[in-house]
């Protein structure tokens, strides 16, 4: 590599990353930078598809490093060797034939690694079990285009360290650009060139000593440049799309729905219903005069307990070859259970409506008192507000490097209002890693941010041109070139409390001295409404933000269930979100199925005690839209995860299963279902009125027995709610009593949620909410309404973002 022009202490030079790779002699070139950039206990961790070159990387920087690469072989059949060199005993493993990080412990990694470097082929694997903080990550794709190599280099926290400190010795700072092109690097620096294996690199040095190096108490500047960095789409498509399909398919969203295993289900579940049918015996025979149909139907599936048991069976087979057949790509084991469903409804209205009727409601009372009783059960758990109490005295080894995310599309208009809410974070600026994250198609909020001015800590990634166009697509390219040992997300209209990075940093710390405590590796923090007085709407989404964040996911954190994740201010592990493999790009609401993967991996969830003021969605249209994504990405979650139902009960326990049912289906399907029971249930009350009005008693209106006078039975509209006494059918006399006791308990529920609102929708510094919690039935009105949008968008655009407006509390302009 060409050298530096001055001979100060500068930051080891790197070439841009992703690199091409031409040929052996380009993969030399990058051993070599490797290899003088390595220091002691780190570990490369190199990731491909077989014969991307892993090996021969490997073999390179040995060489790079003064060994002997001819020694070095593929350690396919010994899974750890260990290499001499001029500078570093080098460990090399392969992870490809163990079973998880575990298995790299017990081939005494760690005491071989010591004070050498490691370098581990198929990292991904055993991520989690290597050194957070020292560990590089190195990807190796072909290049279809040129028949080369694609190499993607992200150093980790340890070498910007280094540079940092070499830096501030030599009272210098020279900042590296590692991306794919570099653009508009404003103020007085000169630009010098290397070339590695042809491929040139830009490294930006400042003309003048930083003024910072010359402080008292010297801190080092991060390495962020003003800068745009590109990032291209290979083939079309965006290449981390790509892997995460490779490596997460099955949990994937990327397709929510199998139609030909439910058509597959409804011929599974008709030939089960028939065999049961006629395995039970011969039905009864028919009475009355029918068609020939009518006949051939009655004598296959005319026994109704045999034809059900059958049908299940037909169900439950089909579910296992689904799930079989598709088990690497996306297994289809619940699409029979809903053609079950829908077979059995069809089946019992033709068998007795009467007795469909009843099952079907029934059904519903059941779902809707576990998830009423379930919710209430959460909220009175909850309060407290969380982690993140006490001192905010400075950590032992210093602030950590913190990764902040702001991904945006279409923002032009609050650009200036994030910019100022991150130069109000009460962080060490040396350690903050801030990406902006914009979208290739969104030149307006490139050039607010450039207006604005984006400070020296910070930098904008434009993400590769291609589908999905989803912010989870965007927060990945953030992950892959994060630098922190935490990542936070923060969105356009963000106001987090000033400290909410030391709170994270401090809570971390608390846990890692728990036992127990490092399976938390995300801290929610709290969500809330500046903008809460000023519609009933706004009032409203405060007064549920409260509730949600104040009350419930604190319950659902106790209960020890899964999380639904809020889309802002999660601050994670960043290696741990790694091993998890970031967003899902397809969902779009990836925080809610990112908290479910995280508890299903043995991982956990906090509440962080921080706020971060957002703007409520103050215009009716732009709400529904917001919701309707919400509620579409509850769907899918609730889809995608239900694919293989038993391993997921097997995974989540039966507990936990309940809560994510509860958490994730409920919220989606029963908003949707609220409104045909509200319209039912005000047409119901129109007509008691109208009777009522009439001259008939309320008594008489609800409940028939053998007293009442059948004429007035005859004149009324309503329907009656409960027959009773001798004169009537018992199972449809027990049937109505059991739904008249669920209706009262579903009224009754609804009525404790209104109460639930009055008293925790508040927060301490919002007035004004009480007379919208009164009123919180028509809020659930307009819920519904977005449920059955975002239900029909699951069916026709499921991947489709609806973007959501925001600026239109007045502060567009202006970052109050």
């Amino acid at each position: 590599m060409t050298a530096p022009a001055r001979a100060s202490p500068i930051h080891s030079e790197l070439p841009a990353s992703p690199i091409h790779l031409a040929d052996l002699d380009a993969t030399r070139n990058l051993a070599e930078s490797l290899a003088a950039a390595v220091g002691p206990g780190e570990v490369l961790a190199i990731d491909g598809q077989l014969g991307s070159g892993k090996t021969t990387l490997v073999r390179a920087l040995i060489v790079a490093l003064g060994g002997d690469g001819d020694q070095v072989s593929s350690p396919s059949y010994t899974l750890l060797h260990t290499y001499a060199t001029t500078r570093w005993t080098v460990v090399h493993v392969d992870a490809w034939r163990l079973g998880g990080p575990g298995d790299l412990d017990a081939l005494g990694f760690s005491e071989a690694l010591g004070e050498g470097i490691a370098a581990v082929e198929w990292a991904e694997r055993v991520l989690p079990a290597l050194p957070g903080g020292r560990t590089w990550r190195i990807g190796l794709a072909h290049d279809q285009a040129s028949g080369g190599r694609i190499a993607t280099i992200v150093p980790p926290p340890s070498w910007f360290d280094r540079q940092q400190r070499s830096a501030t010795e030599a009272g210098d700072v020279r900042t590296i650009a590692m991306s794919s092109r570099v653009e508009s690097v404003p103020g007085p620096s000169n630009a010098e060139s290397t070339d590695v294996g042809g491929v040139a690199s830009s490294v930006q040095l400042l003309a003048e000593p930083s003024p910072i190096a010359q402080m008292t108490d010297p801190q080092p500047t991060p390495p962020a440049v003003h800068a745009v960095t590109r990032i291209d789409a290979v083939d079309g498509a965006d290449p981390l799309v790509r892997r995460y399909l490779e490596l997460h398919r099955p949990t994937c969203a990327w397709r929510t729905f199998s139609w030909p295993w439910l058509l597959l289900g409804v011929v599974f579940g008709g030939i089960g219903a028939a065999i049961g049918s006629h395995l039970a015996g011969p039905p009864l025979p028919l009475t009355a005069a029918h068609d020939p149909l009518v006949g051939f139907l009655h004598i296959h599936f005319g026994n109704l307990s045999g034809a059900l048991l059958g049908l299940i069976g037909g169900a439950m087979v089909a579910s296992s070859i689904g799930a079989f057949i598709h088990r690497s790509t996306a297994p289809a084991g619940q699409e029979p259970w809903y053609a079950a469903a829908v077979l059995a409804v069809v089946y019992l209205l033709f068998f007795d409506w009467l007795i469909c009727l009843g099952v079907v409601a029934g059904a519903i009372c059941v779902i809707y008192t576990v998830a009423i009783l379930f919710r209430l059960l959460a909220v009175a758990m909850g309060g407290g507000r969380g982690f993140g109490q006490g001192s905010l005295a400075e950590p032992p080894g210093g602030w950590p490097r913190f990764t902040v995310l702001v991904p945006l599309y279409r923002e032009r208009n609050v650009a200036r209002n994030i910019l100022v809410s991150l130069e109000k974070l009460d962080y060490p600026r040396s350690q903050l890693d801030v990406q902006f994250l914009l979208e290739a198609d969104d030149p307006e909020t490139l050039a607010a941010l450039q207006t604005a001015g984006v400070p020296p800590w910070a930098a904008i990634v434009v993400v590769p041109p291609a589908q999905p166009k989803t912010k989870p697509r965007a927060c990945n390219h953030g992950l892959e070139r994060a630098t922190g040992e935490f990542l936070v997300i923060f969105d356009a209209e963000d106001r987090p409390d000033p400290d909410q990075l030391k709170k994270a940093v401090l809570t971390f710390r608390q846990l890692d001295q728990r036992k127990g405590g490092d399976r938390v590796v995300c801290l929610q923090a709290h969500l809330a409404y500046h903008n809460h007085r000023q519609n009933l709407l706004t009032r409203w989404f405060a007064v549920e933000y409260n509730v949600w964040f104040g009350r419930y996911l604190a319950g659902l954190v106790r209960l020890g269930v899964p999380i639904p994740l809020g889309g802002t201010s999660n601050h994670f592990r960043t290696d741990a979100l790694r091993a998890l493999g970031g967003w899902d790009p397809f969902n779009v609401t990836e925080d809610c199925d990112l908290g479910v993967r995280l508890h299903i991996a043995g991982k956990r969830t906090a509440m962080l005690d921080s706020v971060t003021w957002e703007e409520a969605n103050s215009h009716v249209g732009n709400w529904i839209r917001q919701r309707s994504r919400w509620l579409k990405g509850y769907a899918i979650t609730h889809l995608v995860w239900s694919r293989r139902p038993v391993w997921l009960l097997w995974r989540l326990g039966p507990w936990a299963a309940l809560g994510f049912f509860s958490s994730v289906f409920c919220v989606s399907v029963l908003a949707a279902l609220n409104l045909i029971l509200w319209l039912i249930t005000g047409t119901y009350a129109g007509l008691l009125a109208w009777d009522f009005a009439h001259g008939i008693s309320l008594y008489d209106l609800l409940v028939v027995d053998e007293y009442l006078d059948h004429q007035l039975l005859a004149e009324r509209l309503s329907w009656p709610l409960v027959y009773s006494g001798h004169a009537e059918n018992p199972v449809l006399s027990t049937l109505s009593m059991v739904f008249a006791a669920a209706a009262a308990c579903l009224f009754m529920g609804n009525l404790a949620f209104v109460a639930v609102a009055v008293i925790w929708g508040r927060r301490v510094g919002q007035r004004g909410l009480i007379g919208a919690s009164l009123l919180t039935p028509l809020y659930w009105w307009l819920i519904a309404i977005g449920a059955w949008k975002g239900l029909w968008q699951l069916l026709v655009k499921p991947h489709y973002w609806e973007k959501t407006v925001h600026g239109l509390d007045g502060t567009g302009k202006d970052a109050g």
